[in-house]
């Protein structure tokens, strides 16, 4: 007995059972209203405040009677939905007969031959669940409407009332959306193969209108539209001409520029793309969402969201020097709850669910390619879990120097971005300045395993072959990271070591009121309470004496980390800059790339401190800022967690008793550096350098445990004043030392053995640090970003494992 017998058997029987059920179906299925076959229910999201901030109005489609609907978009739309529609009574038998035999032999459900009459009714009366009886009540209520209504006004209803993606409700707002034009003019009187390339794509889209979207995927869309003229052509409808001339014309990649608007009244359009990405994640899609009836409850916070476009929309902010505006995206949450309060998915807003840099169009979904996180994965991988250990504290001594990890082709060199070694340096001081040597060093102290499986109860997604090397203690992770990952991760240590999985979705509930989705987001605990205080209390010393200064907010305390990924093919350039940071109120992540068409940052020489990590740091104080104001949040400390800020019992941090007043700089007599040398104080006290260069702002050049260092980052001619301040234990400057100045000649004339020097009469700081982004070293490696930069399109960029030096901040 063949394959296809057995099939029509199980098929008799299936539809024996079918007539069965369909009678017991008849007592539960809605009563068909005609009512509802008026403008459809709306969608509205609710804010954290139970407020409706967003609404989904598929009322606002804008019907058109059938005669004003051209006959190649009518003809298409039968073609691929329903070619026997003028011939059965709104089931199809046949249709149905042939698709259960397709399924039944692929095995696969009951999902095929809704006539336009079904599709209809399931539109207008039922959901989008696949299941027996919902096909049955689909069928009776077809039958309804035959009985009801003509199949003209059937046709016409379907088209004015069905999904085409977007903002697109029917074939007016469809035309709008896709072509800029009434659906009228694709009538093909001026552009007939034009206009049929037109119809088809529109016919093609209710299948599935996101996956079908020409702006987001119009390989998909070219290849639909081309079914479709297929099935014009098979059905008589067209010759194989116009098919053939139809194909060769190109699908529209992006909305058009004029024409017809669209509705466009929802203020907040990244929120709304996220939360119709993480709805579908909970199992409901987003196309049985914008039909309208829902009610969904989320954590937005219009008055963040708000800010955050604010800050987008001062592009001056984010201007590069060749007038070019980089790509962008921010995310804001509330730590306590892992809720995002707003989110900025680019630049500007330019298609309905677009690309979302926000997420990396959540690639937890798609497999994949985030941004490499560059320095700000080091509290994530190399400190924190460090501190977990209990066996390293803010004071510890890491060992900063040039050394190479492994032998051969899986040698690797981590190279610090000042190139400066200074033999050892607090763990502290090693943060502060995001150098690299000492951040590998730790993490190859404590195990690549440590730091990774810490890392992964923060939500980093780590994959095997991270567990392979070193060089994820700098950002070179294979999937990479979003700057909705980084927030979330950053967000425990904002929250007393607590994990909770960022979401925006707390409720769905449907128009009968049934709760659908209701997610519990409890938190976890990832991390001794001390450890969050430690990395809190060290992360905001990046920013009160780091290279975070840029974030500072005057009178509020700011934790963070900088961030940059170089550009390999070129020195000095990047592909990425980050600032990840956070308030006792919220945590916020920013991510800057290359401007379009391009692979990396131009920059030129010298503006790598303005235009470095330092950008996306000051992007953050700019928004941050405006949310405080917005939402008058007093300033406040971050709480105190009941742990010591410190893993281990600190030694005694008397404060020191004396201060330093005997600095003095010596300039070698070639002129190439200058010597500083002071008298160390008592205490458990280590050091920071200032320096001021030719008047300009002063900046943090190192921070040191002894009573000595030598800058050899100097030039013929230039004038630099140094101050060395005492930190004592916990991090705070307890004092500073006098402030002395030296001049280098332009040209050496001393005999050998001579050299300047000078013991100053004490000085204050004139600015906070700012960022000294010089990029020495090696070019051999970027990191994690693929081999040759990151590319235009970022769902390519696969970060790797370089085996070579990596500049990061």
């Amino acid at each position: 007995m063949g394959k296809r017998f057995k099939a029509y058997i199980l098929l008799f029987v299936i539809l024996a059972g079918f007539v069965f059920a369909a009678v017991g179906c008849t007592l539960t299925v809605p009563a068909f209203d005609a009512s509802k076959l008026d403008p459809a229910q709306e969608t509205i999201i609710y804010d954290r405040y139970g407020q409706p901030a967003i609404t989904l109005r598929p009322s606002k489609s804008i019907p058109v009677p059938l005669q004003d609907i051209p006959i190649n978009l009518r003809n298409a739309v039968i073609a691929t939905e329903d070619s026997r529609f003028y011939e059965h009574p709104g089931i199809d038998l046949r249709g149905m007969a042939r698709a259960l035999v397709r399924d039944i032999l692929s095995g696969g459900k009951v999902e095929g031959g809704s006539t336009i009459t079904q599709q209809l009714a399931r539109w207008v009366f039922l959901n989008d669940q696949k299941t027996f009886s919902r096909k049955i009540e689909e069928i009776i209520l077809a039958a309804q409407l035959e009985r009801h209504y003509t199949k003209d006004e059937i046709l016409e209803m379907y088209l004015n009332k069905i999904y085409f993606g977007g903002q697109a409700y029917g074939v007016e707002m469809a035309a709008r959306q896709y072509f800029g034009v009434s659906v009228k003019d694709l009538n093909g009187q001026k552009d007939p193969i034009g206009d049929l390339a037109k119809c088809a794509l529109i016919a093609g889209l209710p299948q599935a209108p996101s996956y079908y979207n020409p702006f987001v995927h119009p390989q998909a869309a070219k290849e639909r539209r081309d079914i479709v003229l297929e099935n014009m052509y098979k059905n008589g409808y067209i010759t194989k001409e116009q098919m053939d001339a139809a194909k060769q014309q190109p699908v529209p990649t992006s909305p058009p520029k004029t024409g017809l608007p669209v509705d466009d009244s929802n203020k907040y359009p990244w929120f709304l793309d996220y939360v119709l990405e993480e709805a579908e994640n909970l199992g409901i899609s987003a196309d049985e969402i914008m039909r309208g009836g829902y009610r969904i409850y989320t954590t937005l916070d219009p008055q963040v969201q708000e800010s955050m476009q604010q800050t987008y929309e001062k592009t001056s902010l984010f201007q590069l020097p060749n007038g070019q505006l980089p790509r962008s995206a921010a995310v804001v949450l509330d730590p306590k709850t892992g809720g995002i309060a707003g989110i900025i998915g680019g630049m500007q807003y330019k298609t309905f669910r677009g690309f979302n840099y926000a997420t990396m169009n959540n690639f937890t979904m798609t497999g994949g390619n985030g941004q490499s996180p560059g320095s700000t994965i080091k509290p994530l991988v190399d400190y924190g879990p460090a501190i977990e250990t209990g066996r390293y504290g803010p004071n510890s001594l890491l060992k900063d120097q040039l050394i190479t990890y492994g032998s051969g082709a899986g040698a690797y060199t981590p190279h610090n971005w000042d190139g400066r070694y200074r033999g050892t340096m607090t763990l502290r001081a090693a943060l502060e300045l995001s150098e690299n040597a000492p951040a590998v060093w730790l993490l190859d102290q404590i195990g690549i395993k440590t730091g990774l499986d810490f890392a992964k109860k923060l939500g980093l997604p780590v994959t095997p072959d991270d567990y392979n090397h070193l060089a994820v203690a700098l950002g070179a992770t294979s999937k990479g990271a979003s700057p909705l990952i980084m927030a979330q991760a950053y967000a425990a240590f904002d929250n007393a070591g607590q994990f909770i999985k960022a979401h925006a979705i707390t409720k769905i509930v449907d128009g009968n009121g049934r709760v659908l989705v209701q997610p519990d987001y409890a938190p976890t605990q990832v991390m001794q309470l001390r450890t969050a205080a430690t990395m809190t209390d060290l992360l905001k010393s990046v920013v009160d004496h780091g290279l975070g200064a840029a974030a500072r907010i005057p009178g509020y305390a700011v934790a963070g980390k900088t961030g940059t990924q170089e550009y390999a093919p070129i020195k000095g350039q990047n592909t990425d800059l980050w600032f990840v940071g956070y308030t006792p109120d919220y945590v916020g992540a920013i991510w800057m790339g290359p401007p379009d068409g391009m692979n990396y940052i131009p920059l030129s020489p010298g503006q790598q401190g303005e235009y470095g990590s330092g950008k996306a740091a000051a992007v953050f104080q700019s928004m941050m800022t405006r949310i405080i104001q917005t939402e008058h949040l007093p300033p406040k400390p971050f709480p105190v967690l009941g742990g010591t800020s410190t893993p281990t019992p600190p030694p005694e941090q008397t404060p020191p008793s004396q201060a330093i007043t005997d600095l003095a700089a010596t300039v070698s007599p070639d002129g190439s550096k200058v010597d500083l040398r002071w008298t160390p104080i008592q205490g458990d006290v280590s050091y920071r350098v200032y320096r001021t260069e030719n008047g300009g702002t002063q900046a943090l050049v190192a921070s040191v445990t002894g009573g000595s260092w030598t800058d050899d980052q100097v030039t013929p001619g230039g004038q630099y004043e140094y101050v060395v301040a005492a930190v004592d234990g916990s991090g705070n400057e307890v004092n500073r030392s006098n402030a002395v100045t030296v001049s280098i000649p332009e040209t050496v004339q001393q005999p050998p053995g001579r050299s300047q020097t000078d013991t100053g009469n004490g000085g204050k700081p004139q600015k906070p640090p700012k960022e000294d982004k010089k990029n020495h070293g090696s070019t051999g490696g970027n990191g994690g970003g693929a081999s040759g930069g990151q590319p235009t399109n970022p769902i390519e960029n696969q970060p790797g494992t370089p085996q070579t030096s990596t500049v990061l901040q």
